[in-house]
């Protein structure tokens, strides 16, 4: 499916997002989530109008087919100031929406601009429907002394197939630990889409220019529509059933990168349970195919209930049956 608009006025321009805004509800985006998208698209497309020519918009699939992308391109001047533009607010179009490019960019899960320049400005929406294949379930507990939970996981699903599963894991108990792990799931929420040893060394750097924050090891899981990867930094750990073998880097931390930092792979088979879990948790061999048919809160409770040493705790599970498998 693909469909070209030509723009020549506002009038056209809302008929543009209106026929975006069906096709994307028959394509299965809720009510809610097809409205945004269209309002992103009048946003942009409107100002586009107004100090731009030649408006052209693109509609069609994703490359994986699991969601709609939108191409808007114009003859204009080009932004003059992107990240101005992309704060809260800063609509340049007199009497717009006042969504703003900031908020159409939060709008939908992929916001890109090709290019602004003198001889025009590109942009790209994607928005994905995310339906996992498989279900999860995280379980966190502070230390029970401690005011503060020193641990924090991180889930996104996105692209339509994709996961990104995180432990994020601070030395010692206290406020600063906290606010640490706090602002690296910050960090992940930006950074998602990198490659893990890119986002490994955006935590790095995080941590190394500021003198409040403290060191961190990590578990990062990438689930892929065939394969997964992982990087394990500390004594966190992931286990799987069927068994595959996870490498960690033990004495590493996201401060005290080993030189062979690399990110490991390995093939994602049909059904599965994984289990992702802090060093509060007792290395233990605990997955068999009798507790992987539990729920994975189910696991993950059951887990922590049997195996934590009585300090923060994070566990996530993962699993896919038969039944989930999709053709």
């Amino acid at each position: 499916m693909s469909l070209v608009f030509h723009i020549l006025d506002e009038i056209e321009a809302y008929q543009c997002a209106r026929q975006i805004n069906e096709i994307a509800k028959e394509f299965g985006f809720s009510q809610f989530d097809a409205g945004m998208f269209s309002i992103a698209v009048t946003e942009i497309v409107i100002n586009s109008i107004r100090y731009a020519k030649d408006v052209k918009v693109s509609c069609r699939y994703t490359q994986n087919n699991k969601g709609l992308e939108v191409y808007i391109e114009d003859k204009g001047k080009g932004i003059k100031n992107i990240q101005h533009s992309l704060q809260d607010g800063n609509s340049s179009a007199k009497d717009s929406l006042g969504f703003g490019l900031g908020a159409a960019k939060r709008s939908v899960d992929e916001f890109l601009i090709e290019k602004s320049d003198t001889s025009g400005t590109s942009i790209i929406l994607r928005k994905y429907i995310d339906e996992p294949t498989y279900e999860y379930s995280p379980v966190s507990v502070k230390k029970e002394a401690s005011q503060f939970n020193s641990d924090a996981y991180f889930i996104k699903h996105y692209d339509g197939d994709k996961s990104l599963f995180a432990i994020i894991e601070g030395k010692g108990d206290d406020l600063s630990a906290y606010k640490t792990v706090q602002s690296v799931k910050g960090l992940l929420l930006e950074e998602y889409r990198l490659p893990l040893k890119d986002i490994v060394r955006y935590i790095n750097l995080m941590l190394s220019n500021n003198d409040a924050f403290e060191d961190i090891t990590l578990v990062l899981l990438r689930l892929l529509p065939d394969k997964l990867e992982y990087l394990i930094l500390g004594n966190g750990f992931i286990l799987s059933y069927p068994e595959m073998k996870f490498q960690a880097y033990t004495q590493a931390s996201c401060l005290k990168l080993p030189e062979d930092l690399s990110v490991q792979q390995e093939l994602l088979p049909e059904q599965f349970c994984i289990v992702l879990a802090s060093d509060g948790i007792e290395y233990n061999d605990f997955l068999n195919k009798e507790v992987c048919n539990l729920s994975t809160l189910e696991l993950a409770t059951d887990i922590f209930n049997k195996y934590n040493l009585d300090d923060a705790s994070t566990i996530i599970a993962v699993k896919r049956e038969e039944n989930n498998v999709r053709n």
